[in-house]
């Protein structure tokens, strides 16, 4: 392949990475309130199915008030944790399609031994860089989906399915930490990016920073 077409095939992977990561942000902000409203759901559900929220003047008047509560309360419940779903699909698409991008990078190191274009590392080291920005991401992944899995184990069980809460399914303090982590990202951006053989160490914001000045 000629230098020219490489350098071509190598902007575009580079580029859908970068543009792969602002959607995965993109999604990332959009994913928070949704999941901020599903945990005051929750939290809003279990107290409810304690008795001593309820006055007694008030169930004697009303008997069927706390039951039509929890229905209503399960309905929207649920209905929250399925747009919290497909928004952390749609997260998992563009992690996927930073691993894409990468192994394109690598099949193009792999086929034009003799051909680099001009580019501040080789065509096998932005491929190592790609490949641990996925890394990252992917990790970022993880914790999100087993969150999400946490909350709707939680949806089930306070709808009334036999399920094993997990731990502090019910307290706040830790779902608010959880929530600030979803938000920031901590470690993310600051990730360490290494080359095989190579003294130079990247943080992934410097990745993305080099992208962009390719």
């Amino acid at each position: 392949m000629a230098t020219r077409n490489i350098s071509r095939c190598v902007e575009k992977a580079l580029g859908d990475i970068v543009t792969a990561e602002n959607r995965w942000h993109g999604w990332n902000g959009d994913a928070l309130p949704v999941v901020n409203s599903l945990v005051n759901l929750i939290l809003q559900q279990y107290s409810a199915q304690q008795p001593s929220v309820w006055h007694p003047s008030l169930t004697y008047m009303f008997p069927d008030l706390p039951a039509k509560y929890e229905a209503a309360n399960s309905e929207i419940s649920q209905q929250t944790l399925a747009k919290l779903c497909e928004i952390v699909g749609k997260m998992s698409v563009q992690c996927a399609n930073i691993k894409k991008a990468a192994t394109e990078l690598t099949d193009l190191a792999q086929a034009n031994t003799g051909a680099e274009p001009s580019f501040y590392f080789t065509l096998g080291q932005y491929a190592e860089l790609a490949h641990g920005a996925h890394k990252l991401y992917e990790s970022a992944m993880e914790m999100r989906v087993e969150y999400v899995s946490d909350l709707g184990t939680i949806v089930k069980g306070l709808a009334g399915e036999s399920v094993a809460y997990p731990a502090g399914a019910f307290d706040s303090d830790k779902h608010f930490v959880k929530l600030l982590t979803w938000e920031s990202s901590p470690g993310l951006k600051e990730g360490r990016l290494e080359i095989s053989n190579h003294s130079t160490i990247l943080t992934l914001q410097d990745f993305d920073e080099l992208i962009r000045n390719e």
